[in-house]
């Protein structure tokens, strides 16, 4: 018995070395693993580790994900784009063939609607001018048909200014003709044409009003001023 203790305790002198021989080889092979990690080369040159490559790859993912968010976006946008232009063609090869959709129908329906107001309105307008200018006050008369006439051939589209262009000379006498008359104390032309009033009317000028130039117009204004 004390042989095989004895024996056994030698064993144990020989174990004891080689473990901690072997627990050193396995330190110093675990550090120059430490000391040897595979580096890796970024796209900016600069070389990182396993884990320093998973902590820029963190920093990208936000900035990733929103670009490819973007990029789905654009890609819906085109998609619809050629959708509409699609569909545009199609319209376009339907109306050679006649047909009328139902916005551009509208469309000239409402067009049509307010042009035929505006020449409600317009011809209104024109009867309301030949009411209001009918001579009694010995303006010329407005004829609409006169009057539509010579805005065929002048740049004027208001009726009223085409009046009064068409009869300027006659008009320039007949606002004399009312100063004139309201100088002598009478109220309008009617007056002094009706003989309404006692007073006479004013003395007609030698010369037509119209072919008067301005200088003796103003000496006409001037001399009945003066009375």
């Amino acid at each position: 018995m004390e042989k095989i203790g004895e024996s056994d305790q030698v064993e144990e002198l020989f174990k004891t070395p080689q473990s901690e021989e072997t627990k050193g080889e396995e330190k110093t092979v675990s550090e120059s693993s430490s000391a040897q990690e595979k580096l890796y080369t970024l796209p900016d040159g600069r070389k990182v580790t396993a884990e320093q490559v998973y902590e820029e790859y963190q920093k990208l993912l936000p900035e990733f994900t929103r670009r490819s968010q973007e990029l789905s976006e654009l890609k819906k946008k085109t998609e619809i784009v050629e959708e509409d232009d699609t569909a545009r063609q199609v319209r376009e090869e339907l109306k050679k063939h006649g047909v009328v959709f139902k916005d551009e129908f509208e469309q000239e329906k409402n067009r049509l609607v307010e042009n035929l107001r505006r020449e409600l309105e317009y011809e209104q307008r024109l009867k309301e001018l030949e009411k209001e200018i009918n001579g009694s006050d010995g303006r010329p008369p407005f004829k609409k048909d006169e009057v539509l006439a010579h805005m065929s051939k002048v740049p004027i589209y208001d009726p009223l200014k085409a009046y009064e262009d068409l009869h300027r000379t006659k008009l320039d006498e007949w606002k004399i003709q009312q100063f004139l008359a309201k100088k002598q104390g009478l109220s309008s032309y009617e007056t002094v044409r009706g003989g309404s009033v006692g007073a006479p009317p004013p003395a007609a000028p030698k010369k037509s009003l119209g072919k008067m130039s301005d200088e003796e117009v103003r000496q006409l204004i001037s001399e009945e001023l003066s009375r």
